[in-house]
């Protein structure tokens, strides 16, 4: 098991045999927690909030349907 060690700024580096194992990329999101002595950091996906407004993810009114 790889050991890795904090450093300035209480950084950690990865190693990059479990950044290919998991997906993970530079810029990624990490859920952090503690669990009783551990560390836990569970690899999170942003879905940018505008890109789910965009016109054509538009959901229908009941008038767009054909009720009248």
């Amino acid at each position: 098991m790889p050991l890795v060690k904090l450093g300035k700024r209480r950084l950690v580096v990865i190693p990059q045999e479990f950044c290919e194992q998991l997906g993970i990329e530079i810029g990624d999101f990490f859920e952090v927690r503690v669990e009783g002595e551990k560390l836990v950091m569970v690899p999170k996906k942003v879905v940018d909030a505008t890109a789910l407004r965009a016109p054509h993810n538009k959901i229908p009114s009941t008038s767009d349907c054909g009720n009248s």
